[in-house]
């Protein structure tokens, strides 16, 4: 299995390294800032659109330097398929090898060195739609991560995201409904997040996307107002219903009380950061991010709920 665009919808050959940054900052951002070879370099790049991605992929026939700049409203995916290269992101050192990757979040800079000769793969993921996959499989996405890398052993091409990325490079969109592309994109993010985060979530999290609409409105709810603790009235005339059907709608579906619930979906918030978020040290600003205000009922609850006070959680992880 190889990763290339079999149908770009553009393509330029015999490009000077020149040319071609002009097209790709014009497309993704990125600036030349040296070429390591005065010899004309023999350069080609194409074009391609899936659905809402936006994908290149370019041979470039020297060693050069270069500054990367993902846009505000997109997540950058970069697979080096061929060549070497090693850069930094802010204070973060980054090294890549063939089949190795770099996702970066929006409004994210890097500058890479790639020896030699190399060839690229990019993908341009808007947020938006990025967001959406991630909260409907139970993910959170942080904007204010640095670059992630993606190691080879997670995206080769026996990988699930490898198949996947291999596919949409190999689709011809044209064929394809509307709703059949953006299932792909679906499959596609939701094992880049996998990936991502190097770990599954739980089949009964409640971060995942509930089935009941009622618990879907308090679940939205809830993810977009962090601080806020709202009282069962405030859900029940967020829902439309009477206070006794909401609490009967969380026994039948959950066997728990809308208050457990929204207590229980912070948490498991609050774990995920501890978690994967490198920038989580202070424990306290965290609680009062999402609306503890006392810690040691806070710690409680937390060991209840996980078997660990964040502290453990937070050594454990980092």
């Amino acid at each position: 299995m190889c990763f290339m665009i079999t149908q770009p919808e553009q393509f330029f050959s015999d490009l000077s390294v020149e040319s071609l940054f002009q097209k790709t900052q014009h497309a993704f951002g990125d600036r030349l800032e040296h070429a390591c070879s005065d010899a004309p370099a023999k350069c080609w790049i194409g074009f391609k659109t899936f659905g809402t991605l936006e994908l290149s992929e370019h041979h470039v026939s020297c060693g050069l330097t270069c500054r990367l700049h993902s846009d505000t409203d997109a997540f950058q995916l970069r697979l080096l398929v061929s060549g070497q290269a090693h850069g930094h992101c802010g204070h973060q050192d980054v090294q890549l090898g063939p089949a190795e990757a770099l996702l970066l979040p929006p409004s994210t800079r890097a500058k890479l060195r790639i020896k030699c000769s190399s060839r690229q793969l990019v993908m341009r993921i808007p947020a938006s739609l990025m967001q959406q996959c991630a909260r409907e499989f139970g993910y959170f996405v942080d904007y204010q991560d640095q670059a992630i890398p993606l190691h080879s052993t997670l995206i080769q091409s026996e990988s699930i995201l490898g198949r996947l990325l291999a596919s949409l490079l190999e689709q011809d969109p044209a064929t394809l409904s509307e709703r059949a592309r953006l299932y792909y994109i679906k499959l596609f993010i939701h094992a880049l997040l996998e990936t991502w985060f190097d770990q599954k979530k739980s089949t009964d999290s409640l971060l995942r996307k509930s089935t009941h609409p009622y618990i879907e409105q308090v679940r939205n709810y809830v993810l977009d107002h962090p601080m806020h603790c709202p009282s069962i009235d405030e859900l029940s005339a967020l829902c439309l219903i009477s206070r006794k059907s909401l609490y009967n709608i969380f026994a039948r579906e959950l066997n728990i009380t809308p208050n457990q619930f929204v207590r229980q979906l912070k948490m498991e918030r609050i774990y995920h950061d501890l978690c994967i978020k490198k920038s989580a040290k202070n424990i306290t600003e965290i609680a009062f991010r999402y609306g503890f205000t006392s810690l040691g009922r806070f710690a409680a609850e937390y060991r209840k709920q996980f078997g660990e006070l964040p502290s453990e959680t937070l050594r454990r992880t980092h």
